[in-house]
């Protein structure tokens, strides 16, 4: 059972409405791969490709903005194969649907349904 980026639903949603817009978008998903883990696993390639590909975005943005278009790739965790994405269309989630969640994650959490107090507050040291 593999696992998402626990930010990946907002990141596309982010990443389509931009892109709609006319932003010109690099959108980059890296399977199976936890948050930050280019910094948290660097020795792996992907973690290479990704910081390559973080720098190379920053510095065109820079340098030469006229050369940036919208792209989108998914990139497999065990080969490393890159697979094209169509970034206008990478989740049928709304931006409605996405605060419908997140309202409901809200109220789960102050009713204590995790059972995890989490809006209680913290004692300080």
């Amino acid at each position: 059972f593999v696992r998402e980026e626990l930010l990946a639903d907002e990141d596309k949603i982010v990443a389509r409405v931009a892109a709609t817009q006319g932003v010109q978008v690099q959108y980059e998903e890296y399977e199976a791969m936890p948050h930050c883990f280019a910094m948290l696993i660097p020795h792996l390639a992907t973690s290479d490709r990704c910081l390559q590909s973080w720098g190379d975005f920053c510095r065109r943005a820079v340098e030469a903005p006229a050369t940036l278009q919208t792209t989108g790739t998914f990139v497999r965790v065990k080969t490393g194969r890159e697979e094209p994405r169509d970034v206008t269309a990478m989740t049928a989630l709304s931006v409605e649907q996405a605060r419908g969640f997140m309202r409901e994650a809200k109220e789960r959490r102050i009713k204590g349904y995790e059972g995890e107090g989490k809006t209680l507050p913290k004692p300080a040291l």
